[in-house]
C-alpha cells in the first residue's frame, strides 16, 4: 500500500517559487561632512554587496581627492555628488539597478595621523576583494548549507 501523498512532489512543502521577491534593504545616505581635524587623514570603501565585492582606496589628504575615485568607480554618483557638495559625505549610496538589489556604498572613514598626512601626497594603497561567494546548497532541499561561503578574494 503507498502511504497517502507518496505520489505528490517530494519538494512541495519545502520550496514555493510563487513567494514574493524578498525585499532588498538598501542603507540610507548619510549627507554629513566628515570630522577634519588638523593631521585628518582620508580613506574610501567602496562595496557592493550584490557582488560580494569591497574596497578600500587611501590615505588621502583631503576629501576632494576622494571624488575622482567615486566618479571613476561609478560614473552615475555624479548626481548624487551634487547634492553631497564640494565639502564631503559620510556615506553615498548609488542605486545602480533597485529591483535587482544591485547598489554601491561610498563610505569616508577619518583618521588623525599627522605622520602619515606630513608625508601625502605619495604612493597610496587600495585593497579589493571581491566574489561572488558562492555558497553551500543542498542538493536534496534546495536550502542553503550552514558551512559558510566559499569563493575566491583578492
Amino acid at each position: 500500500m503507498i502511504p497517502p501523498n507518496m505520489d505528490d512532489d517530494l519538494f512541495a512543502n519545502e520550496i514555493n517559487f510563487d513567494d514574493p521577491k524578498p525585499k532588498i534593504n538598501i542603507p540610507d545616505n548619510d549627507l554629513t561632512i566628515p570630522a577634519a581635524s588638523a593631521g585628518t587623514i582620508f580613506y574610501l570603501t567602496i562595496s557592493t554587496p550584490h557582488t560580494d565585492a569591497f574596497e578600500w582606496h587611501g590615505p588621502f589628504p583631503q576629501f576632494s581627492n576622494i571624488l575622482s575615485t567615486v566618479r571613476a568607480h561609478s560614473p552615475s554618483a555624479d548626481k548624487k555628488l551634487e547634492k553631497a557638495g564640494k565639502h564631503g559625505f559620510t556615506k553615498l549610496v548609488v542605486v545602480e539597478d533597485e529591483e535587482q538589489g544591485e547598489f554601491t556604498v561610498f563610505e569616508v572613514v577619518t583618521e588623525v595621523n599627522q605622520d602619515v598626512r606630513s608625508m601625502l601626497p605619495k604612493s597610496v594603497f587600495t585593497v579589493t576583494s571581491a566574489g561572488p561567494i558562492l555558497h553551500d546548497v543542498c542538493s536534496f532541499t534546495g536550502k542553503l548549507e550552514a558551512e559558510g561561503a566559499k569563493g575566491w578574494v583578492s
